[in-house]
């Protein structure tokens, strides 16, 4: 091919060597689309979801947190055994939706090579619809660093944090908008196009 775009420096590397023509833009939200225009305001308990698909229960299991313990939903059955309700899923074009009934995104990760080859769509995700994300300190997540994202470091329960962001909307509700500040600026279609 002529040339070939990535979302990371990472993925860059190893697509060098079959191919020098390569350039890195991130993923970015078409705003525009119904889906992702800023989600109202919730009220009631904090709701946590993991808006993944089924392969990451592994990814789930890493956070060693029993998800029942809080107002926390999934869509996928699998999920039940961690402790998560389980909601229906949505389409691709109505996807962005499901971030409008929860406050908070979680989005466990694997250390692994492969996975730090992924984008960090999700943080890019919750940002533009004004929601708190909650991520393993590991790239692809710390490739955008914030203080508006919640951490984990690898083999950390995610427990204790989440009881105390369970209890908390108001500093929920403020990482929220300052993350969302953050990601529009950044991650802007008009900038990178």
């Amino acid at each position: 091919v002529d040339h070939i775009i990535t979302t990371n420096k990472r993925l860059m590397k190893l697509i060098r060597p079959y191919n020098k023509r390569v350039s890195i833009i991130p993923n970015v939200i078409n705003t525009e689309e119904m889906q992702w225009k800023p989600s109202p305001k919730r009220k009631g308990k904090v709701r946590f979801s993991f808006l993944g698909g089924e392969t990451h229960f592994e990814d789930l299991q890493f956070a060693k947190c029993d998800f029942s313990k809080f107002d926390s939903v999934a869509y996928v059955d699998r999920y039940k055994e961690l402790g998560f309700k389980i909601e229906n899923p949505k389409d691709e074009y109505t996807y962005g939706t499901l971030f409008d009934e929860t406050d908070v995104s979680l989005a466990p990760l694997l250390p692994t090579k492969f996975n730090s080859c992924k984008s960090n769509l999700k943080v890019v995700e919750a940002g533009v619809k004004g929601k708190l994300i909650c991520t393993t300190e590991t790239p692809p997540y710390i490739d955008f660093k914030s203080d508006n994202i919640v951490y984990f470091k690898p083999n950390e329960s995610w427990q204790d944090k989440l009881q105390l962001l369970s209890k908390d909307r108001a500093t929920v509700e403020k990482m929220a908008k300052g993350l969302q500040e953050e990601v529009l600026e950044y991650y802007n279609c008009h900038r990178w196009t």
